[in-house]
Order: structure tokens, then C-alpha cells, then sequence
């Protein structure tokens, strides 16, 4: 690892937004100097969700490494802003920054979850919000019932809601078959027989992608089985997942990078936009 200690915080923020060694390196230090860097990070997503003409010209991407280093560190604080961070559709572009927030979505709201389980509700009964957001935040409240969040009969009973009273009857269009869908999965994966009567209407009436589970004997066989509840995972290692989904892109030669790094001809538009002031840089 190369020694960071020399770095000045605004420098270090400058690093994080690299799809290159030296991100990794700022990431290490980031997460090292945890006291300074958490308010950083916050204001780093909401800077993105204050300027969404930016995501989607795809000239700041900040926010993708500070969601992961703030999940990492458990940082209850980020969780209403991934939120709204979540809700925006440009996040779901299919930049290497995009594809990320997508895949882990769920462990990085799992990891800085507050207590309130009302939130992820809102959000996936909110028909202004995109289809894909409100299936994400449907799968990730399940996921608080794995932790221990959500009981049993809460999850049950808000799922039944679901199919007995804000989506009852035929879909109105595809998307809406596509959510039903998803919450008939939500049962299955987590075993809820007890919603095994709404499913079945569901296949009877034909309101429900038989292509997702198969015919319903099919989809009950899983249902019933005695296999573990979805666990998922957790932001346990943010570098190694800012890998793993595709971030550090770049195998820039260290020394090169270095010497080349703050000189002002160079840009680094999605990596140095920072609209916030650095004390005691």
C-alpha cells in the first residue's frame, strides 16, 4: 500500500472519484481518517442529489465510492440520503458508477439502515418513482425481516395489503405486472406460506408472469421448501466490492499518475467536483 499520510484531505477527495490505484489508495485512507471523512461523504451525496444534470451528463460520480465507504462504516446518517440518491433515475444509467449502485442497492441501504421501516413503503407504493426503484426497495424491506427489523406478521400483513388492496385486481400495464410478479417472489424466497391463498388468485386470474416461477405447483414447491431465507451480504470490505462491481477500471502506472496527478491541465471532472469547503487543508 503506498503511504497516503502526506495527503491533504481535499486531495484525498480528489483521489476517491479515480477508477484507478490511486481511488483504491484514497479509499484505504478514507477510511482510515474515518472522523473527517464521514461529513464529507454525506455532503458527497447530496451534492448528487441536489445536481441530477450532472449524473446524467455523467460528470460527477463521487457519490458511488462514498455510498460504499459509508456503508462500510455503517453511517445510519446516509441511509434518507441513498434513499433519495435511489429514486433518481439517473443513477441507473449504465456507466460503470450506475451499474454498481444498481447491483448493491440493497446491501448499501441494508448496512446504513436507521430504524425506520416506514420509508422503503413509501417509496415502493410510489407510482411516480421507476419501476425498477420500487422493486429494489419492495426486496429490501423483506430484507430488514431477515434482520430482524420487520417481524414475521408485519411483513405478511403488508404484503398482503399489497396484493389484497394497492395492486388488487388485473394489472393496469406491464410494470405493474412485473411488481406483482416480484412480490409474489418476495414470498417464495422467504417462505410466507401464510400468502399462499393471494398468490394463488393470482395464477387463477392470470395476473402474474408465469415465466418468473412456473406454473404455480411449481412456484409453491419452492415456497414450501425448507431452504435458508435469502441472506444477501453486507459492505463488510468497500474497496474489494468497489472492485468486484467494475470501479477501479483504470491500471494507471503509480509513478506516472502521481507525478501527472494535480497538474491544472489535466481533467478530472468526475473526480475533483467538490462543492464543499475543506477545513483544515
Amino acid at each position: 500500500m503506498v503511504e497516503m499520510n502526506g495527503y491533504s484531505n481535499k486531495q484525498l477527495l480528489r483521489m476517491l472519484g479515480e477508477h484507478s490505484l490511486w481511488g483504491k489508495y484514497a479509499c484505504q485512507e478514507a477510511l482510515r481518517r474515518k472522523e473527517d471523512f464521514v461529513p464529507f461523504l454525506l455532503e458527497a451525496i447530496d451534492y448528487a442529489i441536489t445536481n441530477p444534470k450532472e449524473l446524467a451528463d455523467e460528470t460527477y460520480e463521487l457519490y458511488v465510492p462514498a455510498a460504499f465507504l459509508l456503508a462500510h462504516q455503517r453511517e445510519k446518517q446516509a441511509y434518507t440520503r441513498l434513499l433519495e440518491l435511489f429514486k433518481m433515475e439517473d443513477v441507473y444509467s449504465d456507466t460503470d458508477g450506475g451499474a454498481s449502485i444498481v447491483t448493491f442497492i440493497k446491501i448499501l441501504l441494508r448496512d446504513t439502515f436507521n430504524g425506520d421501516t416506514s420509508l422503503l413503503p413509501q417509496i415502493a407504493e410510489d407510482p411516480s418513482n421507476a419501476l425498477w426503484v420500487r422493486i429494489k426497495a419492495l426486496d429490501t424491506h423483506a430484507l430488514l425481516y431477515v434482520d430482524g427489523y420487520v417481524s414475521r406478521k408485519e411483513l405478511t400483513e403488508y404484503l398482503r395489503y399489497l396484493f389484497n388492496e394497492v395492486f388488487a385486481g388485473p394489472p393496469e400495464n406491464n410494470d405493474m405486472l412485473r411488481l406483482v410478479t416480484m412480490i409474489a417472489g418476495v414470498v417464495q424466497d422467504h417462505h410466507l406460506l401464510e400468502l399462499n391463498p393471494e398468490v394463488k388468485n393470482l395464477y387463477d386470474h392470470k395476473w402474474i408472469e408465469r415465466e418468473a416461477f412456473g406454473d404455480y405447483d411449481a412456484w409453491l414447491a419452492v415456497a414450501s421448501s425448507s431452504g435458508q431465507l435469502i441472506r444477501e451480504g453486507h459492505i463488510n470490505d468497500a474497496i474489494h466490492d468497489l472492485a468486484e462491481c467494475g470501479w477501479f477500471t483504470e491500471e494507471s502506472d503509480a509513478k506516472n499518475f502521481e507525478d501527472n496527478y494535480f497538474d491544472s491541465t489535466l481533467d478530472h471532472r468526475k473526480a475533483v467536483i467538490l462543492p464543499f469547503r475543506i477545513k483544515n487543508d
